[in-house]
């Protein structure tokens, strides 16, 4: 996206997971390397191997790693891919590798798109969580399960009973702003644990964003405290 159609999305600021991080900090803390490319293992794999070779990710880095949308409906293949993922980026550099549960609001019943329902015995989050958990104790980097669905659908419920609002985007699997501010906070626990967050720095951004959000004023407050856990 140019600068010129950046500036015609009114919450360009708030655009992904690592635009909010940077926001909150208010420093350049996060980067986007690039996309998985899931089902594909092989452009998957791809793709890490290039951002690691060329420096884009570092050994001191934590690599966040979240596929969601479309996968291929095959839970043992979605963890082979996942293995090879892992394998890439942590068996021979100390990277910390922070592997991403999926998450949806139903798909509105898309089977490819769902996370959280068994096929064949098993859900695609069960056969993610098996890959990211596996014991390899050769490996010279570390890798940490991360959940989300949970998370996430709790604060939707809490979201939609608190001010009619949603957590989920219309297709119930990409998020609002609401859905990714606690999506945030989620990455963000799982890789600065007990670290504090300020929101001070975010609030602001968003008060100059006001006019293009449901919430204004103490309500934009309030939901993002809640999405951050974060209270006077």
């Amino acid at each position: 996206m140019t600068s010129e159609e950046a500036t015609a999305v009114p919450l360009w600021p708030v655009r992904s997971p690592y635009s909010v991080i940077n926001l909150l900090f208010g420093a350049e803390v996060a980067q986007f390397v690039g996309r998985l490319k899931l089902p594909g293992v092989r452009d998957s794999v791809g793709s890490v191997r290039q951002a690691r070779l060329s420096g884009e990710i570092r050994p001191d880095d934590t690599v966040i790693m979240l596929d969601v949308g479309p996968h291929c409906g095959d839970p043992d293949a979605l963890e082979h891919a996942w293995r090879r993922l892992r394998a890439e980026v942590t068996k021979a550099d100390p990277f910390r590798l922070l592997i991403c549960e999926g998450f949806d609001n139903g798909a509105g019943g898309r089977e490819t798109h769902i996370y959280e329902r068994p096929i064949g015995g098993r859900s695609m989050n069960d056969a993610i969580r098996s890959a990211a958990t596996e014991p390899q104790p050769t490996w010279a980097g570390r890798t940490e399960f991360v959940p989300l669905a949970q998370g996430l659908a709790d604060y939707h419920r809490w979201l939609k009973a608190r001010f009619g609002l949603s957590g989920y985007d219309h297709d119930d699997v990409h998020l609002t702003v609401w859905g990714q501010f606690r999506l945030c906070a989620l990455l963000l626990r799982a890789a600065l644990s007990e670290t504090a967050l300020p929101l001070d720095n975010l609030l602001r951004s968003l008060s100059e964003l006001e006019q293009h959000l449901e919430l204004k004023g103490t309500d934009l407050r309030t939901a993002v405290e809640a999405a951050f856990e974060v209270h006077a």
